[in-house]
């Protein structure tokens, strides 16, 4: 009787533990797949104003490619994701030349220094470190 009671203990345990890491890898997977469906439209991003504008999307096939519009240019890229850590590779624009260049050219730095992700409260926030780097909401846009 007591291996009965040292066994359901040590599964009570081994299910106690392993339980909230399950939930988690089905929360990373389904926050990858609302990532890859969804437009993201800038609506922070440190003092910056007018964000509106500026807008990304992960295309959902296997190529990992990033498109949308910088404020100013057109940019595309790829992309890896492993978890909630995200990097962007190959970041290229457009090179028309518009008055306010700076909001541009801060966001794309940004994108670069990328590499980790959240989606919460319907927001997609973007992280250097600890550091949250920008915050996008669901958009309708698809292309300008």
């Amino acid at each position: 009787m007591k291996n009965f009671y040292l066994r359901l203990i040590v599964v009570v345990l081994i299910i106690f533990i392993m339980g909230p890491s399950c939930n988690t890898t089905r929360n990373t997977v389904k926050d990858q797949a609302g990532l890859k469906q969804t437009s993201w439209q800038l609506i922070e991003m440190g003092d910056f104003e007018n964000l509106s504008k500026i807008w990304l999307k992960f295309e959902s096939n296997d190529e990992k490619k990033l498109s949308g519009y910088a404020g100013c240019n057109r940019f595309f890229g790829v992309y890896e994701i492993s978890g909630y850590n995200l990097k962007f590779g190959n970041i290229a624009s457009t090179k028309m030349f518009c008055p306010e260049m700076e909001l541009e050219s801060s966001f794309l730095k940004r994108l670069a220094d990328v590499d980790r992700f959240e989606v919460s409260d319907s927001r997609l926030r973007l992280f250097s470190g600890k550091e949250s780097l920008m915050v996008f909401q669901p958009t309708t846009i698809d292309d300008k």
